[in-house]
């Protein structure tokens, strides 16, 4: 989830950091959850003084403040990093859907195992095409919408995707961290403002989506009223990470 700096409004806020630090003198541990590469994920985890993360949706797991890595590879069976073998199958959907998928530069820099490309397609006939191609490992997996507009995509709405071997995902990412440290899920929480994050719901007892997850993407909104442990924070951005953390350390 990005912008904790901001309140739901928009403006300046610390009420994020001050849940950071409620959170750590409870003994609530907060784990990073995104599909940025480890590398930006690592100096977040730094900043914040996060004891472990989970990068490329869930495909790279770091503990120990960034002295254990574990990288998931999925269904991809091949030599290498499956992001060199993604890079063909992300210029094959590029070529498909002219105008409306496009690389997201430069945030593909320094990744292992997915690849992020942005703008708005089925992503069903994405899926199709890459197993006809030979990459029926592979899926385009929607990490919701974002606000800024690209000149060469003339769309309402802008999506990031994360093209990456199937069995990787944040939902995934949360599972093996589980198994990895012996957490019982009932004791597990996700916060986040997309519908990657909300798939995440049957794996823990409570999922949050921040209010600036659902106003720019109506639909997640209509997601989490199906989701029963699933709820929309009050607030948006850092405010509403940090309604959401209060709503966990009063339960």
């Amino acid at each position: 989830m990005g912008n904790l700096l901001l309140a739901g409004d928009g403006s300046p806020s610390l009420e994020a950091v001050r849940a950071l630090i409620r959170a750590r003198q409870a003994g609530l541990e907060v784990v990073g959850l995104s599909g940025r590469s480890a590398p930006r994920m690592f100096e977040l985890g730094r900043l914040l003084g996060l004891p472990a993360w989970i990068a490329e949706l869930g495909g790279v797991r770091v503990y120990e403040g960034g002295l254990e890595t574990h990288v998931e590879r999925g269904a991809f069976c091949g030599p290498g990093d499956p992001v060199e073998a993604l890079r063909d199958a992300a210029t094959l959907l590029v070529d498909a859907f002219p105008g409306h998928l496009e690389p997201h530069d430069p945030w593909n820099e320094n990744r292992h195992v997915s690849l992020m490309l942005r703008g708005e397609v089925d992503a069903g006939a994405a899926r199709r095409l890459l197993a006809e191609r030979g990459f029926e490992w592979a899926e385009l997996l929607d990490n919701g919408v974002i606000p800024r507009r690209f000149e060469r995509l003339a769309l309402a709405h802008v999506h990031v995707y994360h093209l990456a071997p199937k069995g990787i995902s944040k939902r995934d990412g949360v599972v093996a961290d589980q198994h990895h440290r012996g957490l019982d899920p009932s004791a597990c929480a996700v916060v986040g403002d997309a519908s990657s994050d909300l798939a995440c719901a049957d794996v823990v007892a409570q999922c949050f989506v921040v209010r600036n997850g659902v106003e720019k993407d109506p639909s997640l909104a209509e997601a989490v009223a199906g989701v029963p442990n699933a709820r929309v924070t009050r607030h948006g951005f850092g405010a509403g990470f940090a309604e959401a953390v209060e709503l966990l350390l009063e339960s």
